[in-house]
C-alpha cells in the first residue's frame, strides 16, 4: 500500500492507495480540536506549545491508525 498525509493548523488528512497489494482507495481527514488550535505556535502567538512539526507527526500516526482500521496489518510488511 502507498499512503501520504499532511497537516496544517486546521487539521490533518491523507490517502491510502493500492501499491503491490490491493486496497480500495481511502481518503481521510480530521479537524483538530479547539484545544489544539489554542495551543498552536503562530506568528501572532509565538508562545504556543504545539508546533507544526507536532501536527505533522500526529498526522503520520493517524494515517497508520486509519490503515490498521481498514486492513489487518499484523505480520505484514508495509512500505517499499
Amino acid at each position: 500500500w502507498k499512503g501520504t498525509v499532511d497537516a496544517s493548523g486546521k487539521g490533518a488528512g491523507g490517502v491510502w492507495l493500492p501499491g503491490t497489494k490491493p486496497i480500495a482507495p481511502v481518503v481521510w481527514r480530521l479537524e483538530w480540536p479547539l484545544t489544539v488550535h489554542k495551543r498552536l505556535v503562530t506568528f501572532d502567538k509565538p508562545t504556543g506549545t504545539i508546533t507544526n512539526s507536532d501536527l505533522e507527526l500526529a498526522a503520520e500516526v493517524l494515517g497508520w491508525l486509519v490503515l490498521e482500521a481498514i486492513i489487518d496489518t499484523q505480520w505484514t510488511h508495509v512500505g517499499e
